[in-house]
């Protein structure tokens, strides 16, 4: 693959981690929902006890899971500066997270959120570090 080719994709490829994280957690709360007993459906709504720890876990691991794909997939991508190219895509993603949870309100997530990137960029410098030696 070309390099021009690999530059353009870092950015989609970002995406594409976010979404697959959004799409997981989206399919875990639903499948939860769908295995609901049936006497604790009130108009067609989960009240079931396990439900509040479903989406709780949720709300913090699939976060974390986006934003660690968000900077391992343009890392893997970059055919060059992955390193420099990982902290750029976390920068700005911690950015809009910031922004996306302070306007919300979402802080567990948006802690979730940081900590998760920041450990993936945290293994992208140690993988950086130990093909050095």
């Amino acid at each position: 693959m070309s390099t021009f080719l690999r530059w353009i994709l870092v950015a989609p490829v970002s995406l594409v981690g976010y979404f697959i994280a959004l799409f997981l957690g989206m399919g875990v709360i639903m499948i939860a929902e769908a295995l609901c007993p049936t006497q604790y459906l009130i108009s067609e709504t989960c009240f079931a006890p396990y439900m509040q720890s479903v989406e709780t876990v949720s709300l913090l691991f699939f976060p974390a899971l986006a934003a660690a794909l968000v900077v391992l997939l343009p890392y893997i991508t970059a055919p060059s500066y992955k390193f420099l190219t990982a902290c750029i895509v976390y920068m700005t993603g911690a950015g809009v997270a910031i922004y996306m949870g302070l306007s919300t309100g979402a802080y567990t997530s948006l802690f979730a959120t940081l900590i998760g990137g920041a450990l993936m960029l945290y293994v992208v410098y140690r993988t950086v570090v130990f093909r050095k030696i």
